[in-house]
């Protein structure tokens, strides 16, 4: 007998393999390709204009747009920090705009990484039921 108080759940339950197929479709709402160029251009450029010897204020004036949308990334550059996480990363646009990967590929890739990266060893091991 139905129960009468029972309000119907309002999220639609749906099989994890369902929502996998979905997010893999649904189209981005960026163009990887113009993104990836854009990023690459602009790191090259940093990198150049500091090997160079410029000063900070000249090559935020010379990058305007990379200083105004990737803040983080731009004080990466300029301290000389590890960056090839992030390489890898505007790779992987790269390949989802060719369509070599999905986007939902390239977060799980991008998942596997910095989780080998940044998780100690044991925290892995026991992840993958491993001892």
């Amino acid at each position: 007998m139905p129960n009468p108080t029972r309000r119907p759940d309002p999220v639609e339950r749906k099989s994890a393999q369902e929502a996998l197929r979905e997010a893999e479709e649904r189209p981005l709402d960026f163009d990887a390709t113009a993104r990836s160029s854009f990023l690459k251009d602009a790191v090259n450029q940093v990198l150049l204009m500091k090997s160079e010897g410029k000063s900070e204020d000249f090559i935020r004036a010379a990058v305007p747009e990379m200083v105004a949308r990737y803040p983080e990334l731009f004080r990466k550059l300029l301290s000389g920090e590890e960056i090839t996480p992030l390489l890898g990363m505007i790779a992987l646009l790269d390949k989802i705009g060719t369509g070599e990967i999905s986007h939902h590929g390239a977060s799980v890739a991008v998942g596997r990484a910095l989780a080998e990266r940044y998780m100690p060893e044991n925290i892995r091991r026991a992840e993958s039921g491993s001892r």
